[in-house]
C-alpha cells in the first residue's frame, strides 16, 4: 500500500524544517511460513527527502496506541526504515519527525495505523495413524480409516489398484457386503494445499462362504478328529478358539478331508470353524514355471531339473535353507538362457540382518558370482529390494527399488518384469503387496542381457561391484522363476498359499 504523510503543525523553532515532503510507506509484512515457528514481522518505509537544506535527518516513532509513541529510531539522513520484531495481530501507530544539526526536532508528520497480519502456516500433510483389515469373510463390513496431521482443509482419496475409489473421500473407508472380488491392496493419499502423502499399503484377502460342514469323526489314534465336507477340490481352512473369540488356523486342506487336532488334550475346551479360500488360491500357480527350487532339503529344482550345486555345505532347518554354512556357502544352477519377453521371481527369506546387502537371486556370468555379464539381480540393500534387468552389466540395465521395508523374520519377495525397455516395467513385491518406489537404471537399455548363457545363483552377501562377497545370513525356501509377469493378484496368491503352509 502508498500513503501519503503530511505534517501537522510545528513549533516556531522548528518552521524552518519543512518536515517531510512527500512521507510515503510502504507496508511489506513477512512471507507466508512454511514452518511451526513463524519469521519475526516487520514494516518499511520509504519517503522522499526533504527540500530544506537544515534538514539532517529523520526520526520514526511508533506504539500501539494512537499519539503515545513508546519507542522511537534514528534513521539519520536515509529515506528508508525497517521497523522489525512486530507481534503478529496488533495495530501499531507510526509517525515521523525530521530534525536540524542544531537538534531542532519538527513536530510529529501524520499518522499511519497498521494491523501486522498473522503468519498463515501450511504444514504438509504427515499420516500418524493407519487402521487397515486383512481379511473377510465374504459379507461382511470392511473399514480402513487413517488419521493425519497437517495445515486444514486435508483431502482424502482411498485408492486400490485399478486407481481412485469413487466417493471414497473421507478418512474412514467402509465396505460393505464384501466379495471376493474386493480382494485387493488399500491405501489412502492426504493432501492440503501445500504436498500430498500416501498411507503404506494394505493388502486385503476376501475369504469366500462356501459352505462346508464341521462333523464328529472316529478319533484318529485317541486324537479328536473332524470330517470337513465342502465343495469337492475347494481349500478350507481350519481355525481353532478356546474362548470363541481369539481364533488360530491349525490346517488348511483340500475339501472333503479329515482334520485331526493333535494339541486337543492340551485344552480343557476348544472350538472350531472352517471357511473356504478365494477362488485363486485353490491352487498352486503353475502355468509359465520355469524353475523351482523348494530348498527343503536339498537344491534340487522340481519343476524342470535345472539342479543347484550347493557349495560351502548350507544347513537344512525346518523346511528351509540356512546359507550359514561353516564356510561361504552359494547355489548355483547350470548356465542357461532365461525368459526373454517377461519375468518373475519370487522366494522367502529370512534375514538375521534386514539392513545387509544380500544377492536374493542373480543371473551372473559365472558359478563364483562374478558380474563379469548378467541378465538380471534381485538385492537387499540397506533394507530395502532392488530389481534389475541387464542389458550390460554396469552399464545398461533398468530397475526398480523400495525403501528400506525389510524386518526380521521369513518375509515373502517378488519382482515382476513385462519385457518393456523402461523401468515402469518392474514391479518389486513384499508379502504379497507392491512397494516400489522408485526407478533404478542406468545407460540405454534396449533388451535383455542375450550373451551366453549364465547360471542362477543363491544365498550369498554382495560385494562392491555387486558380486558374491561373503555369508548370506539368514534362510530361504521356495524360489520360482516364470517366463512371464504374474499379476498383483497372483503374487498375492502366492503369498497365502505359503502363509496357509501348504505350497512354497
Amino acid at each position: 500500500m502508498f500513503c501519503q504523510l503530511k505534517k501537522y503543525g510545528t513549533t516556531f523553532a522548528a518552521q524552518v524544517l519543512l518536515v517531510l515532503s512527500g512521507l510515503a510507506v510502504f507496508l511489506q509484512p513477512s512471507a507466508l511460513a512454511t514452518s511451526p515457528t513463524p519469521p519475526a514481522q516487520s514494516v518499511t518505509f520509504a519517503w522522499d527527502p526533504s527540500p530544506d537544506p537544515n534538514v539532517v535527518g529523520y526520526n520514526i516513532y511508533y506504539g500501539t496506541a494512537s499519539r503515545v509513541y513508546t519507542n522511537k529510531v534514528s534513521v539519520g539522513s536515509a529515506t528508508t526504515a525497517t521497523i522489525s520484531g512486530l507481534t503478529e495481530g496488533l495495530t501499531y501507530f507510526f509517525s515521523a519527525t525530521t530534525y536540524a544539526a542544531q537538534n531542532m526536532e519538527s513536530d510529529f508528520s501524520d499518522e499511519i495505523a497498521y494491523t501486522v497480519p498473522a503468519t498463515v502456516l501450511n504444514d504438509p500433510p504427515t499420516i500418524t495413524g493407519f487402521q487397515a483389515t486383512s481379511t473377510a469373510m465374504a459379507g461382511q463390513t470392511v473399514t480402513f480409516s487413517v488419521t493425519a496431521t497437517g495445515t486444514g482443509p486435508l483431502a482424502y482419496q482411498w485408492k486400490n489398484r485399478a486407481g481412485a475409489i469413487a466417493g471414497a473421500t473421507n478418512a474412514v473407508l467402509t465396505l460393505t457386503n464384501v466379495t471376493a472380488a474386493q480382494s485387493d491392496i488399500y491405501y489412502v493419499t492426504v493432501s492440503n494445499s501445500a504436498s500430498s502423502a500416501d498411507s503404506t499399503p494394505a493388502n486385503l484377502t476376501v475369504y469366500a462362504t462356501t459352505s462346508a460342514t464341521l462333523s464328529p469323526a472316529a478319533r484318529v489314534d485317541g486324537q479328536f478328529a473332524l470330517n470337513i465336507s465342502g465343495v469337492p477340490d475347494y481349500r478350507y481352512v481350519v481355525e481353532a478358539s478356546t474362548n470363541l473369540m481369539n481364533w488360530t488356523p491349525v490346517q488348511t486342506n483340500t475339501a472333503p478331508f479329515v482334520f485331526v487336532d493333535s494339541d486337543a488334550s492340551r485344552f480343557s475346551q476348544r472350538y472350531y470353524r472352517t471357511y473356504c479360500l478365494p477362488a485363486d488360491n485353490f491352487a498352486d500357480i503353475t502355468n509359465g514355471l520355469v524353475v523351482y527350487y523348494p530348498l527343503a532339503t536339498n537344491g534340487n529344482d522340481v519343476w524342470a531339473g535345472n539342479n543347484l550345486t550347493l557349495a560351502g555345505s548350507p544347513f537344512f532347518n525346518s523346511g528351509a535353507v540356512d546359507w550359514n554354512g561353516a564356510a561361504q556357502s552359494v547355489g548355483y544352477s547350470s548356465p542357461q538362457q532365461w525368459p526373454q519377453s517377461g519375468l518373475t521371481v519370487s522366494t522367502w527369506i529370512n534375514l538375521d540382518d534386514p539392513t545387509g546387502n544380500y544377492a536374493v537371486a542373480t543371473c551372473y556370468g559365472n558359478a563364483s558370482g562374478s558380474v563379469s555379464a548378467a541378465y538380471f539381480q534381485f538385492f537387499t540393500l540397506s533394507g530395502g529390494l532392488t530389481a534389475r534387468i541387464i542389458q550390460n552389466t554396469d552399464a545398461d540395465y533398468i530397475g526398480r527399488k523400495t525403501s528400506a521395508a525389510l524386518t526380521s523374520g521369513w518375509h515373502f519377495v517378488a519382482f515382476t518384469w513385462t519385457g518393456e525397455t523402461t523401468s515402469d516395467g518392474l514391479k518389486i513385491y513384499l508379502d504379497g503387496v507392491q512397494i516400489d518406489n522408485a526407478n533404478d537404471s542406468a545407460g540405454a537399455f534396449s533388451k535383455a542381457y542375450s550373451g551366453s548363457d549364465v547360471p542362477l545363483g543363491l544365498g550369498a552377501q554382495l560385494s562392491t561391484g555387486y558380486g558374491f562377497g561373503g555369508y548370506f545370513h539368514g534362510g530361504q525356501h521356495g524360489v520360482r522363476m516364470y517366463d512371464h509377469a504374474l499379476s498383483g493378484r497372483e503374487i498375492s496368491t502366492l503369498y497365502i498359499n505359503g502363509v496357509s503352509g501348504q505350497i512354497f
